[in-house]
């Protein structure tokens, strides 16, 4: 999804992957997509829980 919305959206200078919600690996394979933002810390549980993850990371 990453390296298609490169192709089709070239106006749109940031896309980020959030490493939290997806896991690690798959946002550095995010990153090596066209991803040019690794996100930030979520500071509310609520957020990542509603994604249905668990904040492993922080």
């Amino acid at each position: 999804m990453i390296a298609l919305s490169r192709i089709m959206l070239p106006n749109i200078k940031n896309i980020q992957a959030s490493w939290l919600t997806v896991g690690m690996q798959t946002a550095e394979i995010c990153l090596h997509a066209g991803a040019n933002d690794f996100g930030s810390i979520m500071l509310e549980e609520n957020v990542v829980s509603a994604a249905g993850t668990a904040s492993l990371y922080l």
